[in-house]
């Protein structure tokens, strides 16, 4: 269930000085209470995906597409990208194994 309560405003436009026109974006507050707005940027999808996987390492990518409110498409596209990336890792088979987060190394 979703909770449309927060619209902020995106931008506005003056045209001509007779219209004015005010975009708005709605936010979606999941039960989870992760904000499920289109517009995040992959930077804080990367972020939520990789605090869920620390949380459950044997969560699969249909828990995570729930948990964050994307498509299973956009998590296998975002897992894809922190495999290749080499911050997340797969131990074990596809089926039964567990994701692995690879610690950035400063």
């Amino acid at each position: 269930m979703k909770d449309f309560t927060k619209s902020s405003a995106i931008t506005s436009f003056d045209l001509d000085h007779r219209v004015k026109v005010n975009l708005f974006r709605r936010t979606a507050i999941g039960t989870n209470g992760i904000s499920e707005t289109k517009n995040e940027t992959n930077d804080t999808k990367e972020t939520i995906a990789l605090s869920l996987i620390r949380e459950n390492p044997a969560i699969t990518q249909k828990e995570i597409k729930e948990k964050m409110g994307i498509s299973l498409v956009t998590v296998k596209r975002l897992m894809a990208k922190l495999q290749k990336s080499g911050r997340i890792q797969r131990k074990g088979s596809s089926r039964s194994g567990t994701w692995q987060v690879e610690e950035p190394k400063d």
